[in-house]
């Protein structure tokens, strides 16, 4: 198979029950998986440049079919693909059918249509213009031959920036072009976040597209439904006045352009695109053209709100260091100490998700925020 995979360019697939797993989480049982089982099947997998196809339906394909802690349940069956085949089949997918008489689930293959792109059919008229050229070559042959080339040649080079934009790989040099391996990069992120089903709380199954649609829709507008919250003053009392009238007028004094331009230039070139589609490349190289229409849309930064006790967003502190806090704390809740130790955890589920206007904007205000920042 490595040789296979090595000498051969054509889209291919491999696919069967391969006895191995390649992480904890596709096995559930009394025994976990041997380390060095998955260890060689990752790494078989990475030396042929294959990539998982995924899956819909149920998460193992395998059961030993015992009862009690002696049942095992493991993904043995899958099906890997080389880059050829993701980029010729992007939207193929595979789906885990329920087991009926063997212990393993069958596979299905599902092919969706597919429709012929742009590079492929001015391939197609290069091909043809190719063979009138060689039994007549006369000079209006020459010339549309010579359009068409230009044509191709612009459209691969439109085709490499689009999906270089959207593959989010920024680590490669400037000028590699590896069309194929962006376009893998996009379609294997793509197949991970396809939904092909989803479970609703009463345990409902839904796999028609429509109906996953409206299922998502609903969820989430329920999760960012403003909730009515009650509160008094007396919570506001506790929030410092840190911000002074010299810090609200810096807050409403527009930034310079050259401030613009600097915090522009910090943005990696080769990043995701923006709404609008364009990355932070094209700002940065036309900035003689947009540079003012981009300055007047710059917003000033709150500044001076970053309590000096929290772990993010400090120079030289990380996020990482409350877990390691949070750990010693509990470690030692039973030191005997007085008036006896407690630790409280709190529910932030929907911390981010929404907040109540109401209560933020007075919360602003307590900090001394004006009511034109605010």
């Amino acid at each position: 198979m490595l040789s296979l995979s090595r000498r051969s360019q054509e889209a291919w697939i491999i696919a069967g029950d391969f006895n191995a797993v390649v992480n904890l989480d596709e096995k559930r049982g009394i025994h976990p998986p041997n380390h060095s089982s998955m260890t060689e099947f990752a790494d078989a997998i990475q030396s042929m440049g294959l990539i998982d196809a995924g899956f819909s339906g149920a998460r193992y394909t395998w059961c030993n079919n015992q009862n009690g802690n002696a049942q095992v349940w493991a993904r043995l069956n899958r099906v890997l693909m080389n880059s050829s085949w993701a980029n010729r089949f992007s939207l193929f997918r595979v789906e885990h059918l329920p087991c009926s008489k063997s212990d393993h689930a069958p596979l299905r293959l599902a092919f969706p249509s597919l429709s012929p792109p742009k590079i492929q059919k001015t391939e197609e008229e290069l091909e043809i213009v190719d063979s009138r050229l060689q039994i007549d070559p006369i000079e209006a042959l020459c010339q549309e031959h010579l359009q068409i080339k230009q044509k191709l040649e612009e459209l691969e080079l439109k085709e490499e920036v689009f999906w270089k934009q959207k593959s989010r790989n920024a680590w490669l040099d400037e000028g590699d072009r590896n069309t194929s391996f962006f376009h893998t990069s996009v379609t294997e992120r793509t197949r991970r976040a396809t939904i092909h089903s989803i479970t609703l709380d009463d345990g409902t199954v839904l796999t028609n597209q429509e109906d996953i649609k409206v299922a998502a829709v609903s969820y989430f507008q329920t999760l960012f439904q403003e909730e009515e919250v009650s509160f008094t003053a007396d919570f506001l009392c506790f929030i410092p006045h840190c911000v002074l009238p010299q810090d609200n007028a810096s807050l409403q004094f527009p930034p310079s352009r050259e401030e613009v331009y600097s915090a522009l230039k910090s943005i990696p070139k080769d990043g995701a695109a923006g709404p609008d589609g364009f990355s932070a490349s094209f700002f940065i190289e036309c900035w003689n053209n947009v540079g003012k229409d981009v300055h007047k849309a710059a917003k000033a930064m709150f500044a001076g709100m970053i309590s000096q006790e929290q772990g993010a967003f400090i120079k030289g502190r990380y996020m990482a260091e409350n877990i390691a806090l949070a750990q010693e704390a509990l470690r030692d809740i039973n030191r005997k100490a007085r008036g006896g130790n407690l630790t409280l955890k709190l529910d932030l589920e929907k911390a981010y998700d929404r907040v109540n206007w109401s209560y933020l904007k007075q919360a602003l205000h307590k900090f001394g925020f004006n009511a034109k920042s605010v």
